[in-house]
């Protein structure tokens, strides 16, 4: 299954109706995994990477929604509701007027945003949706779990200025910069806790 997951997401970062800035995202996921010795890329073309794939995977949408599934089905139980609940979090601090309609649901408190605010809410979910993701394939390629914190940090820090550098203006990294660095160190934590300490088990 690890060289499937690998060509996947190979194919992600080479699709060419993928996003350039998705895409650009999804080629550094796929070059820091392989400076951490837990996967190789290929030199395989699109097309190739189908035809290994025996057609499961046609779309970048169909890719999209393959490690959606396969990576929420292979978290830690115990992680997923703590992830969200710190996003909740998250997300009511930084719009308190409009925390209420969380409990409604996330749609009632979209539709309640004006369009600076949507805005931001969009780069920060964004930004979270791309490290969970990252973090998610981390974890899943280190079976043995013999990484150490540091090791996962580093990871973490180079995806992290990766997703700025290509999903962001400078004017949005001016503005976003702290707090989501200060949100990354608190992921980095709760994975490293839940996947490689006790709270695991």
């Amino acid at each position: 299954m690890n060289k499937k997951i690998q060509l996947i997401l190979e194919f992600l970062a080479k699709c060419k109706t993928v996003s350039s800035e998705k895409q650009d995202v999804y080629k550094c996921i796929l070059h820091e995994l392989s400076e951490e010795i837990l996967c190789a890329k290929t030199i395989f073309t699109c097309k190739q990477i189908k035809t290994l794939l025996k057609g499961e995977i046609n779309s970048s949408e169909e890719a999209e929604r393959f490690f959606k599934k396969h990576l929420l089905k292979n978290e830690n139980k115990k992680l997923v509701p703590y992830l969200d609940n710190i996003f909740m979090s998250l997300i009511s601090s930084n719009f308190p007027t409009h925390a209420h309609l969380l409990k409604l649901g996330t749609s009632e408190f979209e539709a309640s945003l004006d369009k600076v605010e949507a805005k931001i809410y969009m780069m920060i979910k964004t930004y979270i949706q791309m490290l969970r993701f990252a973090l998610g394939l981390y974890v899943y390629f280190d079976e043995k779990r013999q990484k150490e914190l540091s090791e996962i940090v580093e990871f973490a820090k180079n995806i992290h200025a990766c997703i700025l550098k290509h999903m962001f203006y400078e004017e949005e990294i001016a503005l976003l910069n702290n707090s989501l660095e200060q949100l990354l160190s608190v992921y980095v934590g709760v994975y490293f806790n839940f996947c490689y300490c006790g709270e695991a088990k």
